[in-house]
């Protein structure tokens, strides 16, 4: 530093230490500043210089702010019009916003670091919330778009639909490729969980259907299934309703063997019934001729020597 300027601020040979010769005039601008750098940093952690508590002199014009809220807003805006983005170091960051003022709107080097990786990950969070909501928009209007293509269904591919929807305004709202094909699976999942959901309740109420209407084909237990498959498939309901399209020839065999087994239940249940009933009938036939016996052995009609013949001639 010029000793004419020196002595116009104040300071003595004895009290600052002079940083070394500088090549050319712009180095010496950029040295003076790296040096008022330091000494403001070494004043911070506790080193004074030997005049400090006589007067004041302004070392440079620094900005002043009268709360450390007001510094730190301060340096935050520099860094933003100064471009710093999250993924910037600590020193590339200094190397780019030295020279800015507002730079040193806080005093304490440790606290700009500290304010700096605060902005930067405040930096991350933001931009990752604003990436979530462009693709939440983007999302909604590509399915948008989607909807007014019926002929879209839960089987059609990417390279079937894109010639479809590429003439598409909201198709052009993004150039990434890839997010196009991923808003397009997505849709497409979607209408393939929509179809298998459908799918199951038309075929359970085709399971019921069916088990009504083999109730209704008076089928024997002993129809074979080769019969009964001509004969199902031969109703109206099975030929005209779409949900017993949903059906495959096993449901429908296995539908067919649960009511052939319920048919031999109930006729196996009607014969033994049949049988129990004749069982009864006989015993009490037999009960009730046994006591007429006794009733004519004790009238003396009969006795050891009577024949048949001589009571039922």
């Amino acid at each position: 530093m010029p000793e004419a300027y020196r002595k116009a601020l104040g300071i003595s040979n004895e009290s600052t230490p002079t940083p070394g010769t500088p090549h050319g005039a712009h180095a010496g601008h950029e040295q003076q500043r790296d040096y008022r750098d330091h000494r403001e940093s070494r004043h911070s952690h506790g080193g004074h210089d030997s005049h400090s508590h006589s007067f004041f002199v302004p070392a440079s014009n620094d900005p002043e702010y009268s709360t450390p809220e007001e510094a730190e807003a301060a340096f935050i805006k520099m860094l933003r019009r100064c471009g710093v983005q999250p993924d910037w170091t600590w020193e590339q960051t200094v190397r780019t916003t030295v020279k800015d003022p507002q730079h040193r709107a806080i005093k304490d080097a440790r606290e700009r670091k500290a304010v700096f990786e605060k902005f930067s990950q405040d930096m991350i969070t933001q931009d990752k919330e604003r990436a979530k909501e462009r693709l939440t928009k983007l999302r909604a209007d590509f399915e948008t778009m989607l909807k007014r293509h019926p002929e879209i269904k839960h089987y059609t591919r990417w390279k079937t639909a894109r010639p479809m929807i590429e003439g598409e305004t909201l198709f052009r709202t993004t150039d990434n490729e890839n997010e196009r094909r991923q808003l397009f699976q997505e849709y497409v999942q979607g209408l393939k969980r929509a179809h298998l959901e459908r799918q199951t309740t038309m075929r359970k109420d085709a399971m019921s259907g069916l088990i009504d209407l083999l109730s209704k084909l008076n089928l024997e237990p002993y129809t074979r299934w080769a019969e009964a498959q001509d004969v199902i498939s031969a109703t109206p309901p099975f030929q005209n309703e779409e949900k017993y399209q949903t059906l495959s020839k096993f449901d429908i065999l296995t539908a067919f063997q649960t009511h052939m087994k319920a048919l031999e239940r109930a006729f196996n249940d009607s014969k033994q019934e049949q049988k129990n009933r004749k069982y009864r009938k006989e015993r009490q036939n037999r009960d009730a001729f046994n006591a007429l016996l006794s009733e004519l052995r004790r009238a003396g009609k009969i006795n050891a020597g009577t024949k048949w013949s001589q009571i039922h001639p």
